[in-house]
């Protein structure tokens, strides 16, 4: 049986009965070929949600220790002594990422069933010091590929010795996944003029730094009015190229010779580290410097933290010399889902964590504020009675990658079942008086194809307006996942219906009742039929539906607990970082 481990099909064999190593192996729009061979797909060990979950809990214990010896290292090979926090702010989410996502790569191929039977495979031959990213962010933006994910299948297979092996020159280019959508950005000459401009005002006037706050670029000079300062923005600095240094490399090597995963872990670090942590750092961070605020006493941002290493770096520098570190939260699911990484690594970096809503974590330093990411959509967002139905879908990255609660892997297979199957179950009358609203990032699952091959392709958004002025021409909205989506209709007192997998959008036991206080008043469902059926009965006026006094009161109560989106929101903000300066 030969082993199939990506949809790169120059390492495929069609005439061999093969065993794919998971639904990722399978792009929809190659079912023609992968169709005719004879084959089988391995079962997925996150499958087991409860062991998912116990893997999180090990792999936390695993990212402290790797930070703990980064942290000697770096200062070593820098010549510094910075502190675990400054290193956690620098390099945890790199670290915390590519350690879950090389342990779900290796779960894959060392509990193969039956790999006895696997007579082959073939591994690409790739020069493993070609991998080395930039930038955390090309990390991410790797992770989804076929060329980063049979690199490290590659290296597994050798590491374990699992299975035979050929390897085979890489010739032609691999079929490449659909790209991602691109944000949206201010005008180049614009953002060069406000940055310019930034850098001539004096120190006492950016006491408050403002980075991707999620307030919008009004809100935000609102508020940096309010704190009697003058709006500016961070000025933007890009990594040159930088040559890999292998000798440096060779300082980062780590040997813990702790079971197969660490030893592989050891491996495979001084590799992936990303350039501007090591032989890029000393310059960007004398750039870094010079060119942003010098002495800042706040600095705000909701997703800074994560994938800009420019910000990260800037911000490390100034909380050891006592500013503060504060983080806005950016999007749903925090404090509702089971597990997060991603919530964990910001309530372990900040001085303060503002949420939406009220704190259900032990930490102290967590408070609730008004969500600066829903005053938009609170101020503007009316339903129209005239209007359809808006139904909002997702999509997923065909591998693991942020651990948190939500479908992973081959599990989003099930997610596009559950739409299909609410739309089967809808009347023919509600369901020409729907639109679906595909996700914007396109990650190889075929969605929009399976939708099509299934008879609802009449009824998919053709053209894309942004979400608010979308939502503004319909009556009711449609949420599958959670997310933000449903928290913005929320507080615009939207008529919304939710329905989702509970098995694959595990909740914390804080906030259970909440949603099922949801599902008591048909907000919520736990399947896609109870869903249909129930729009099936008020798609004819989902306003007055909305409107009843227990559905009001539930949707209230919800909002209480996870979504504030007070209308004095700015005196509100003004007071708080003001106590802080």
């Amino acid at each position: 049986m030969f082993l199939v481990t990506t949809s790169d099909e120059r390492t495929w064999k069609t005439d061999e009965k093969t065993l794919f190593l998971g639904e990722w192996c399978r792009l929809y729009n190659r079912k023609a070929i992968w169709s005719q061979i004879d084959h089988g797909v391995a079962p997925y060990h996150w499958d087991d949600r409860e062991r998912l979950h116990r893997d999180f809990k090990y792999l936390e214990g695993v990212y402290e220790s790797y930070l703990a010896l980064l942290v000697d290292k770096l200062n070593s090979i820098h010549g510094c002594c910075q502190s675990n926090r400054y290193w956690r702010i620098v390099i945890g989410p790199w670290l915390r990422y590519f350690i879950e996502v090389l342990y779900d790569r290796y779960l894959s191929i060392a509990e193969l069933p039956d790999s006895k039977k696997i007579t082959s495979t073939y591994l690409l031959q790739v020069d493993p010091w070609s991998m080395v990213p930039d930038t955390v962010r090309e990390l991410y933006s790797n992770s989804d590929s076929d060329h980063f994910n049979g690199f490290l299948y590659a290296e597994i297979i050798k590491f374990l010795q699992a299975v035979p092996y050929e390897i085979i020159a890489a010739k032609n280019p691999s079929l490449k996944s659909p790209p991602a959508s691109k944000s949206i950005a201010m005008p180049g000459m614009l953002l060069k003029v406000l940055q310019f401009y930034s850098k001539l005002l004096p120190d006492r006037l950016k006491r408050v730094v403002f980075f991707a706050s999620g307030f919008g670029e009004l809100n935000m000079a609102l508020l940096s009015l309010k704190l009697s300062q003058i709006p500016f923005w961070v000025p933007n600095i890009i990594m040159g190229h930088t040559e890999v240094d292998r000798q440096l490399r060779k300082q980062l090597q780590i040997s813990t010779g702790r079971g197969d995963f660490e030893q592989l872990l050891d491996s495979l670090l001084h590799l992936q580290i990303p350039k501007i942590y090591l032989e890029g750092f000393q310059k960007i961070r004398n750039n870094i410097l010079q060119v942003f605020p010098k002495q800042p006493k706040i600095i705000l941002t909701a997703n800074g933290y994560n994938s800009n290493d420019i910000f990260k770096i800037w911000a490390a520098e100034k909380t050891a010399k006592d500013a503060k570190l504060v983080i806005a939260q950016h999007g749903g699911n925090f404090g509702m889902a089971l597990w997060g990484q991603s919530e964990d690594h910001q309530v372990a970096i900040a001085d303060k964590f503002y949420i939406w809503g009220r704190p259900n974590r032990s930490e102290n330093h967590l408070q609730q504020m008004s969500a600066g990411k829903l005053l938009r959509a609170k101020k503007n967002l009316v339903p129209s009675e005239n209007g359809k139905m808006y139904m909002v879908l997702a999509e997923l990255p065909r591998t693991s990658y942020w651990m948190y609660s939500i479908p992973v892997a081959s599990q989003f297979l099930n997610y596009i079942e559950d739409q299909i199957a609410f739309l089967q179950n809808l009347d023919e009358q509600p369901l020409n008086d729907l639109k679906l609203r595909l996700f914007p990032s396109v990650y190889g699952w075929g969605v929009k194809e399976r939708l099509v091959d299934s008879g609802f392709g009449n009824i998919i958004e053709k053209g894309r307006d942004p979400f608010l002025t979308a939502l503004n021409r319909h009556k009711l909205c449609i949420s599958t996942y959670n997310s933000t989506t449903y928290l913005e209709t929320f507080v615009a007192d939207y008529p919304t219906i939710i329905f989702w997998n509970p098995n694959h959008w595990e909740l914390r036991p804080q906030a259970q009742p909440y949603f099922d206080s949801l599902k008591n008043v048909g907000i919520l469902h736990d399947t896609p039929q109870t869903a249909a059926k129930l729009i099936n009965q008020i798609y004819d006026n989902p306003g007055k539906w909305w409107r009843q006094p227990h559905v009001q009161e539930a949707k209230n109560r919800f909002c209480s607990a996870f979504v504030k989106a007070d209308d004095k929101w700015l005196n509100e903000w003004a007071v708080e970082l003001g106590k802080m300066c």
